[in-house]
């Protein structure tokens, strides 16, 4: 139980996590790249309000659907920056989320 509490209080720290709402289904969230090697046409591709699906997921150019529902915005942040350089697409990239609301449902 400590080691897990310590765990996510690691991961917490390192993300930068305050005491921020996680992302949910039905959300939209915006998505900030910025990289000394990404091209401003890939960084005005990323940088956008991406909808939250039913699934929970976002999808991100280059590498899809990508779990963002349940994550606070800091930690998707790092997840997605550990994502791309895993996908070996941006090795040195610092991704920001904010939450922009809800989406708007269609009558």
């Amino acid at each position: 139980m400590k080691i897990a509490l310590l765990h996510t209080l690691l991961i917490s720290v390192i993300a930068g996590v305050t005491n921020a709402e996680p992302v949910a289904k039905g959300d939209r969230v915006l998505v900030v790249v910025t990289g000394e090697s990404i091209s401003e046409a890939e960084i005005a591709k990323i940088n956008a309000v991406y909808p939250v699906s039913i699934n929970g997921t976002i999808n991100m150019p280059f590498i899809g659907a990508f779990r963002a529902a349940g994550v606070e915005p800091a930690l998707l942040a790092h997840q997605l920056a550990r994502a791309y350089k895993e996908a070996e697409i941006y090795e040195r990239s610092k991704f920001e989320v904010r939450i922009e609301g809800a989406q708007e449902e269609k009558e």
